[in-house]
């Protein structure tokens, strides 16, 4: 019926029908019914009247083929298909799989970009919804970690020794790091005894001893003194987003040179197994930052070390290039992942003879 009370004719339906379905209806708005009875000559009086008010419950498909379309710099490209009688789309991403914690309606479009929260795997699921405001269910998850912008090679720090002793054979340490890490396995040392490594030269692997420190898997051949003994460390870093190895960077440090002097050139520290070399031993129970002051005789610095060292058992070891005396150390080791507040102190002297 109309505002006025008054109906109209919608349809005329054959004795043996029963039933009948009105569309399309206005969602939302309240409808009016009665039904009348004729026998061809005469019309009976009218039923009482029914009222509805339509709602369109039902919530479309959920959008189907979610993909990774690839990146663009740090952004996430994706798309997904259309789904009929949608009007919008929903994105939900998380940092844990089934937890989608960030809502973002995108509209229409079947594809977005998005731009990570971190350098973790990233959730995701679409919905779909219509003009009645109802939500389709979730997509199949898809799950990405995003690429990064760590596109530097590792930094090659300090490297021992400066000096060796002729005729016996040695190991070569460098300090290498970088923000992703440096990949185990990739870092090698080449060098050569006439002054030049381009023309020709010899390959060692190196391998980690302990936090950033590497070291050369076997000890280079003796040394004649007065040789030209020069090396290049190369390594990656552990920067493989999504597996793709490519994604790596390879670097090298600068030319660097080694003196081979004879025997009456070399310094001893007591006590100690290694000449020129301070070795302390350790058993830590988690990672720890070993910062190490070095005092003469008369209490003024004259060294100050760090090293990063893993848990478990390790050895620091320091290149002691001081002049001959009695020194004493003041050793402070600290656990950054423990809140950084347990620390221990430990003092200890040493001598250097040259």
């Amino acid at each position: 019926k109309d505002k006025d009370g008054r109906y109209d004719l919608i349809a005329e339906v054959p004795e043996e029908v029963d039933s009948y379905v009105d569309e399309p209806l206005q969602d939302g708005v309240r409808y009016w019914y009665i039904l009348r009875c004729t026998d061809g000559k005469y019309i009976s009086s009218p039923t009482s009247p029914v009222d509805v008010i339509p709602i369109n419950n039902f919530a479309p498909s959920p959008p189907e083929e979610l993909r990774l379309e690839g990146f663009d710099g740090d952004r996430i490209n994706m798309s997904w298909s259309s789904v009929p009688g949608a009007v919008g789309y929903k994105v939900r991403y998380g940092f844990k799989s089934g937890d989608y914690r960030r809502t973002v309606d995108v509209g229409p479009t079947t594809s977005w970009s998005l731009i990570p929260i971190a350098q973790i795997n990233h959730f995701i699921v679409v919905s779909a919804y219509d003009g009645h405001g109802n939500e389709s269910l979730f997509s199949k998850e898809l799950a990405v970690l995003p690429r990064d912008d760590d596109t530097d090679p590792p930094t090659f720090l300090e490297s021992e020794p400066k000096k060796v002793k002729a005729g016996s054979p040695f190991k070569i340490r460098c300090s290498i790091k970088d923000r992703s890490g440096v990949q185990d396995g990739s870092v090698y040392l080449v060098w050569d005894d006439d002054g030049e490594i381009e023309i020709d030269s010899n390959t060692v692997p190196m391998v980690r001893v302990s936090g950033d420190i590497f070291e050369t898997a076997t000890s280079i051949p003796p040394q004649r003194k007065g040789a030209k003994f020069l090396y290049c460390i190369f390594a990656a870093d552990d920067d493989h987003d999504m597996g793709n190895e490519e994604d790596r960077s390879l670097g090298g440090s600068n030319l660097r040179h080694i003196e081979v002097v004879s025997g009456g050139d070399e310094i001893y520290v007591y006590p100690n197994p290694v000449s020129e070399v301070l070795n302390l031993h350790y058993a830590l129970p988690d990672e720890a930052q070993l910062d190490m002051m070095v005092f003469d005789v008369s209490g003024s610095p004259v060294r100050k070390l760090k090293q990063i060292a893993r848990g478990g058992k390790g050895n620091a070891s320091w290149r002691v290039d001081l002049p001959s005396g009695v020194y004493i150390y003041r050793l402070r080791i600290s656990y950054p992942n423990l809140g950084g507040q347990n620390e221990e102190i430990f003092r200890g002297k040493f001598a250097v003879v040259r």
